[in-house]
């Protein structure tokens, strides 16, 4: 098939990340068993970072091939000529990137849909946390939107946790916040292949995570909320099956095994990963990647893919 400059630099963008997604897919579930392992051997804030980038990778790696790789070398190298054939090979991969990557836009639009839209509730602030009181009979204490984030409280949450076991709840939620964890939950969704394995392992170390922020290694704010955990699990309140919010009572942790995380010898917070050492290692990764050496490479794999041979 015969196609113009433009039209074959998307075809091979979209063949790229086709290709990389699928096979980085297949290489991510594989060794998603063993990531979740190891995972159990780290702190849970450190296993919720890991699970993370794994999960992401294909998605990460088909976004390095087309940005670093394959514009670069396609721009600097290819000739502009009016049209050249292109294989049926390459139209095919095409295919299959545009539909991978429908596939993870209709995930996260799905989510943005499903999100709640609770209007401009009353705000109150408690323990220093802003919240949005929700005219509702249904125990809710979420944390929903991506961006803004806003935490709804309703009255019977108000009304069976004491003031000890409230602040921690909402200390809980604060970490979620800073974690961004919606944000991170849309980005699972926009990934385009699911790995649901994946994702439950990280939403369980997320709220793990979120506990030992919240308690900070403190005996007494540890049993506070595991209390508080109990308590909520009492009312026997609905769940909340949101894509795009982190609710203290969610299941995603396990609430048993919450309460005895909680109830064990406190887990200090450990101290944070060093920001620079991954920022410095795409720096020299990138430096790799758009050597002209790896952009002739590149360019000779592209015109093996866009001939067939």
């Amino acid at each position: 098939m015969m196609l113009p400059y433009s039209v074959r630099l998307v075809c091979l963008c979209l063949a790229c990340f086709g290709l990389v997604q699928v096979f980085a897919g297949l290489i991510v579930s594989a060794l998603a068993n063993r990531a979740i392992a190891l995972a159990g051997r780290l702190p849970a804030r450190s296993a919720a970072g890991l699970l993370l980038g794994i999960r992401l990778l294909p998605a990460g790696a088909s976004l390095v091939a087309i940005l670093v790789l394959c514009l670069p070398s396609y721009f600097l190298l290819e000739e502009d000529a009016a049209s050249e054939p292109v294989s049926w090979l390459c139209i095919a991969a095409a295919l299959v990137g545009a539909s991978v990557l429908a596939i993870g836009l209709a995930r996260g639009v799905r989510a943005l849909l499903r999100s709640p839209r609770v209007g401009r509730p009353a705000a109150i602030r408690i323990a220093g946390e802003e919240c949005c009181l929700v005219d509702s009979a249904q125990p809710m204490l979420v944390l929903t939107g991506v961006f803004r984030a806003r935490l709804l409280l309703s009255p019977p949450v108000l009304r069976a946790l004491p003031a000890n076991e409230l602040s921690v709840a909402l200390s809980h939620e604060r970490a979620h916040r800073i974690s961004r964890d919606n944000l991170k939950r849309l980005l699972l969704r926009l990934a385009p292949l699911p790995l649901p394995t994946l994702d439950r392992a990280w939403s369980k170390y997320a709220e793990w995570a979120a506990d030992d922020a919240a308690v900070h290694g403190d005996a007494n704010r540890s049993l506070a909320l595991a209390s508080a955990l109990v308590r909520f699990a009492r009312l026997n309140a609905p769940g909340w099956p949101l894509p795009l919010a982190s609710s203290l009572f969610g299941e995603e942790g396990g609430l048993a095994a919450r309460v005895e995380r909680l109830l064990a010898a406190p887990t200090p917070v450990p101290a944070d990963f060093p920001r620079w050492l991954p920022l410095a290692a795409a720096a020299g990764l990138l430096a790799i990647l758009l050597h002209p050496a790896s952009l002739a490479l590149a360019h000779r794999l592209l015109e093996s893919l866009i001939t067939g041979y």
